[in-house]
């Protein structure tokens, strides 16, 4: 069993705004009630309740999957409608790219270190199609920071565009599907759900 951490519960029970959090405090009371009780009759809490808690943990990935999985169906419409409307004038996308190709390539290697630079840095603004030709110039590291710079802000995805709600929905998915099972996430950290449960009445203990 996991060591409690009293830091995280206190961030947990002074989380509001989100009802699955919200939950998982409901069961971990209802957990740390039946703990009492087991512990006055002098059994084990930790032992007998272990399976309640590793449900509880499921449940809480399976809450976030589905959360992550919302989200994901979100982001594959705006995919789909964006894509409707490029194929439907694909001569638009390739006059995209084709002044993308102009304007980086009339830049000296110099001017387009300082763009790749500035770009990475969220200084300087690109298209997709100038972010993905600049890509192309330069050294390896050069290019490796311009394709970062590209996933990090999204400039691969133009479906998520300038949407905030778009873009909020796709970076929630993708730390919520990269949390390890059993883990909650307070205040943008991750905690497995044991070291969320109370069993030595710590909270109540003063401080």
């Amino acid at each position: 069993m996991r060591k409690f951490e009293a830091a995280y519960r206190t961030e947990l029970e002074s989380a509001g705004g989100d009802l699955m959090l919200s939950q998982l405090l409901e069961e971990l009371f209802n957990i740390e009630a039946k703990a009492k009780k087991l512990k006055a009759e002098g059994k084990h809490p930790r032992a007998e309740l272990a399976h309640e808690v590793e449900q509880l943990a499921g449940r809480v990935s399976l809450g976030y999957y589905e959360r992550a999985l919302a989200a994901d169906e979100y982001i594959d419409t705006r995919r789909e409608e964006y894509e409707k409307i490029r194929d439907r004038q694909p001569q638009n996308e390739l006059a995209r790219i084709q002044r993308a190709k102009l304007k980086i390539d009339s830049l000296s290697d110099k001017q387009a270190e300082n763009l790749a630079q500035s770009f990475a840095a969220g200084v300087a603004s690109l298209t997709a199609e100038e972010a993905q030709t600049l890509a192309s110039r330069g050294t390896e590291m050069e290019r490796e920071t311009v394709r970062i710079a590209i996933r990090d802000q999204l400039i691969d995805k133009p479906w998520i565009g300038n949407d905030d709600e778009a873009t909020q929905l796709y970076r929630e998915s993708e730390t919520l599907k990269s949390l390890p099972p059993g883990n909650v996430l307070i205040d943008g950290m991750a905690i497995h759900v044991e070291h969320l449960v109370d069993f030595d009445d710590a909270m109540d203990s003063p401080a």
